[in-house]
């Protein structure tokens, strides 16, 4: 993922509901799942990634954004629902590619 793709998202609101079974039923195939953490330790960092999607697609590139955001996990999320930064990077980019492919956005988004 070299750059943040503007996709027109249809007008709505995201489904968390529905991205958190996507993600509940995907995730242990995931390069970021780790043996022994119940997915409930992910949901938070499922929601960050979501959040820091929409204010942040039309600037700099992913890899640019990244580091920063970084900062933003550790100040905003809860130190008891934060996992790693590398597991947490892996999931916001996972998160942003989910809703920037036009198919998995429509269905990410109650219309």
């Amino acid at each position: 993922m070299n750059n943040c793709v503007v996709l027109p998202l249809p007008v709505g609101t995201l489904d968390m509901v529905r991205e958190l079974l996507h993600w509940r039923r995907s995730y242990p195939n995931s390069p970021f799942f780790k043996s022994g953490l119940e997915f409930e330790r992910y949901i938070a960092t499922f929601k960050f990634g979501y959040d820091t999607f929409l204010p942040n697609r039309e600037k700099n590139s992913t890899e640019e954004l990244l580091p920063r955001l970084c900062h933003r996990y550790k100040d905003g999320v809860a130190a008891c629902d934060r996992i790693d930064w590398v597991e947490a990077e892996m999931i916001v980019s996972a998160t942003w590619a989910r809703l920037e492919d036009a198919d998995s956005a429509r269905t990410a988004v109650k219309l």
